[in-house]
């Protein structure tokens, strides 16, 4: 149990407003017996993350995205929008962007990068990122470009474990 600082037992108790319990809950921190996996449950709470000695685990994990405008033309462009949707929520990825950055020469480049949490959890989610990019160029043609990044979330192991060993394991073996 991280090298006994936990105790052995830990006693939630589950209250109303008025700090009258509903429900108590006992956890076995002594890492006997099957140990923690994420998303056990204890009563109406779920394990979504935790640290021991071998490391942190937990549900959630950042994704690093980095978008990268280049300028393939023969005249300067305007970057006029930047946007993402990932599975569902859009974002305007010119916010905080400094307007001289957006003005890109022929093979003039900007790039945009953004960490976002995804869940590790739940099996079979899948994320989509739908990226739209619009310029205008210097002779006031408009430009625009878009591209999708797709993953799939399938669940592992949600416990640590050692170096994994085929299965089943060989007889062992009477010789030295």
């Amino acid at each position: 149990n991280l090298g006994n600082d936990l105790p052995d037992y830990l006693y939630v108790f589950i209250g109303d407003a008025a700090d009258i319990t509903e429900q108590a809950v006992v956890i076995d921190s002594t890492c006997s017996g099957s140990g923690l996996t994420l998303l056990d449950s204890f009563g109406p709470l779920d394990l979504v993350s935790y640290m021991n000695c071998k490391g942190d685990y937990d549900c959630f994990v950042d994704v690093d995205y980095k978008y990268l405008v280049t300028n393939g033309g023969s005249v300067d462009f305007t970057i006029t929008e930047l946007d993402r949707t990932l599975n569902g929520e859009s974002v305007d990825l010119l916010v905080d962007a400094n307007v001289p950055d957006l003005v890109l020469s022929p093979a003039g480049m900007f790039m945009k990068s953004e960490q976002v949490e995804v869940g590790r959890c739940m099996d079979d989610v899948v994320y989509t990122n739908n990226v739209t990019v619009v310029a205008e160029g210097s002779d006031t043609r408009e430009c625009m470009d878009d591209a999708s990044y797709v993953f799939r979330v399938d669940v592992g192991t949600l416990t640590p474990t050692e170096v994994p060993s085929f299965q089943p394991s060989p007889i062992p073996s009477l010789a030295p």
